[in-house]
């Protein structure tokens, strides 16, 4: 058996872009659906290596999806797993689903797009996950588990649920964090303040209502530098739902940070750090007075860690 890094390679460097007409063709891995069939890597790009997994739960806001691990080894499934045939995948090959093998992961580990499941496919995959009886995969099973040792399957399957494990602990331990979907307000309103109007009640409150105010690095700073005037102003957004991060911004983070502000880029990297410390993903509600804006998103190193940077645009109400 060639090691799960090798088929995968080798399948998708032989591989043809197929047509499932069951899922239209979309170019963006940002928009990401139910039954789409991913590749996914670890959040640092290391070992464990890169795996395919059908997204059975999305969530964008948070940029998240529960992740169930699919492999080329069909005759290796057991009891529980689902085997499928390449028109129910848009594969080239048979693939098996590993029922009890899944975990939530960030949008910034998938690295492609590969196939798609048919409704049905997707309906059973679902069920097999959760236990409960469909007629397409009782049809589709492998083969019942036997007690270790006479079933040589057991290392494979023991394999593959550590390599799920390892591949969503990332996220599984971060979503615990309570609204962390809600962008931190923009440090700029801080350090910009001098000399500049005070945005209106109006701003301030839609900021407070749709985001998680300041970052609290960002809070510990306006406590100590903002005069009094300004610091009622901002003080519904200085209360921050979640703690300081531990650790400053890595100095080989791939995010420009430098601006001419040297306050701003202070604040700036003060938000980085507290947004990396419970997400994937750093979210930036910024005022601005244009009715057109839409949010602009990229991704980055955070270290060695994958990370997206995320500006949400608050319309300026005039």
């Amino acid at each position: 058996m060639y090691p799960v890094s090798d088929w995968l390679t080798e399948a998708l460097a032989d591989h043809r872009p197929v047509e499932y007409p069951w899922r239209e063709e979309r170019p963006s891995l940002d928009d990401v659906e139910e039954g789409d069939i991913l590749v996914v890597t670890s959040m640092d790009g290391r070992e464990p290596a890169d795996r395919m997994v059908i997204a059975l739960e999305v969530e964008p806001e948070r940029r998240s999806f529960h992740g169930i691990l699919v492999t080329n080894e069909a005759l290796m499934a057991v009891g529980t797993d689902l085997v499928l045939d390449p028109e129910d995948t848009g594969l080239p090959y048979r693939t098996t689903v590993i029922t009890q093998s899944a975990g939530w992961l960030w949008y910034v580990q998938i690295k492609r797009r590969v196939g798609a499941l048919t409704d049905e496919a997707l309906d059973a995959a679902s069920a097999g996950r959760y236990g409960v009886e469909h007629d397409f995969h009782l049809a589709r099973r492998g083969l019942p588990l036997l007690r270790q040792p006479q079933d040589l399957r057991w290392p494979v399957l023991t394999a593959d649920f550590a390599h799920m494990q390892a591949l969503a602990a990332d996220c599984t331990y971060k979503r615990l964090e309570k609204d962390f979907e809600l962008p931190f307000a923009d440090p700029r309103l801080l350090a910009d303040s001098k000399g500049a109007p005070l945005p209106d009640e109006e701003t301030i409150q839609r900021l407070t209502s749709e985001t998680r105010g300041f970052s609290p690095g960002c809070a510990v700073w306006a406590v100590n530098h903002l005069d009094s005037q300004r610091f009622r102003a901002f003080q519904p957004l200085l209360a921050p739902r979640s703690r300081p991060a531990p650790a400053p911004v890595p100095d080989d983070c791939s995010l420009p940070l430098n601006t001419a502000n040297g306050t701003a880029d202070h604040l700036l990297r003060s938000t980085l750090a507290d947004a990396m410390d419970i997400a994937s993903f750093v979210k930036i509600a910024v005022v601005e007075d244009t009715d057109n804006a839409q949010p602009r998103h990229q991704t980055f190193r955070y270290g060695s860690r994958r990370a997206e940077y995320i500006l949400n645009p608050i319309l300026k109400v005039s």
